[in-house]
């Protein structure tokens, strides 16, 4: 028998089932769903995490606290001696922030922050060229300059095109503070141009729309200008520690050169931190639904056919005594199986790209805690789904067909 007579067959008999292909069809389709759903959320999860770890440098720098001023020369020839570190820090030498008031002649007067970096601590630009380490006056900003100051309404599509904006000056501002009156005011103001280098992707940096990279000196440069002019009130104790940044040249080495410095005896944490105990939590609780389902798909597929098998008795008989073997009667019942389950695959699949699709557009997108998740639907997880969905239904067949074996023709014929 040909495949396709195997095929017509299998939809004749299936027509005959209606309740329990109904019923088995929606366990596959919300196995699939929920599948698809879940695990492509958690991988783009994942992959945003480890882009941010790997390629920015605040989620791979160690910052040291309780430094004494006179010891934090001799606490970073130590660090320095670790082949793992990229750069080594003092207080207020890696970032800071200012107040944008214009690009390019524009009015903006928007806070931003600004990010030290040299010709290996800088992220990669898309446009433009990187900062060098004989640079001076100069940033790398991000392809979408956003400002968003904690607005409600924020849209992250209301942005300025970095690109537009290379060779383009931009001016800073920032200021030193007056305490000695009881409230702090604002005592000096400082001016800052900057010419736009470079534009770098924030999205694949997990970074702000407002994250400018600067070189170090300009870092310095802000919080000496700040330090020097701050007045201070004489009846205040003024607290502090001296910290020490020390950023990792590669996120595989940060657990090695942690342990290293939290060894020299000072309070050692890292800058940056991400909870990934929610991707484990979110694929237990995923694999345990899709468990729970496909298990409840496994034994309604099995029952279902065993069901079949019991009512057309006569029908395997018959078929038996014409010269059909055991295995050409099981592949019946197995495409029928298979059918089922590749239809409700497919169905449940749509309904996950679409309903992706809406999530993605309507919520991760317009949500800035969420669209920098960037979610999309994995293929290899929408093939592994489609595996899963169609070996289910197989071994069902096989652990129920089991029963066609063991009587003859003649047998299932007197049992009609």
């Amino acid at each position: 028998m040909r495949l396709l007579d195997y095929i017509f067959l299998a939809k004749k008999n299936l027509s005959r089932r209606k309740k329990s292909v109904i019923v088995n069809s929606i366990l596959i389709f919300i196995s699939t769903v929920i599948f698809v759903l879940g695990l492509s959320f958690t991988k783009c999860f994942m992959n945003s995490i480890n882009r941010a770890i790997l390629k920015n440098p605040s989620y791979r720098t160690i910052v040291l606290t309780g430094v004494k001023e006179e010891e934090q020369d001799s606490v970073i020839k130590k660090i320095e001696e670790d082949k793992n570190i990229a750069k080594v820090l003092k207080n207020k030498e890696y970032v800071t922030s200012a107040n944008l008031k214009t690009i390019d002649n524009i009015n903006i007067g928007e806070y931003v922050s600004l990010n030290g970096a040299n010709e290996n601590i800088t992220p990669q630009v898309i446009a433009g060229r990187n900062i060098r380490d004989i640079d001076v006056s100069v940033c790398i900003i991000p392809k979408k300059v956003f400002f968003y100051s904690g607005k409600e309404d924020f849209n992250k599509d209301d942005y300025i095109d970095g690109e537009s904006l290379i060779g383009k000056k931009i001016s800073l501002e920032y200021y030193s503070r007056d305490d000695s009156k009881g409230s702090s005011e604002i005592n000096k103001t400082f001016l800052l141009e900057l010419e736009i280098i470079g534009v770098y992707n924030a999205e694949e940096y997990i970074m702000d729309g407002n994250d400018l990279f600067v070189p170090f000196s300009i870092i310095s440069k802000i919080e000496n200008d700040r330090e020097e002019n701050w007045i201070k009130d004489p009846n205040t104790i003024y607290a502090g520690s001296n910290m020490i940044y020390a950023i990792v040249n590669n996120a595989l080495n940060l657990d090695e050169s942690f342990e290293k410095i939290s060894s020299l005896g000072y309070r050692s944490i890292i800058r940056s931190t991400t909870n990934t105990a929610i991707i484990i939590v979110i694929n237990t609780v995923v694999g345990i639904i899709v468990g729970v389902f496909l298990l409840i798909v496994l034994i309604n597929i099995t029952s279902s056919t065993l069901k079949s098998i019991d009512e057309r008795k006569y029908e395997i008989g018959m078929l038996k005594a014409i010269g059909y073997k055991n295995r050409n009667i099981q592949k019946l019942f197995l495409i029928e199986n298979v059918i089922i389950g590749a239809r409700a695959y497919l169905i449940g699949l749509i309904i996950a790209i679409i309903s992706m699709y809406i999530m993605q557009i309507n919520i991760f997108e317009k949500n800035y805690d969420f669209y920098l998740l960037n979610i999309r639907i994995d293929l290899a997880i929408c093939i592994m789904a489609g595996a899963t969905m169609i070996i289910v239904p197989i071994l069902a067949t096989l652990f129920s067909s089991k029963t066609i074996y063991k009587k003859t023709a003649i047998s299932l014929s007197k049992e009609r």
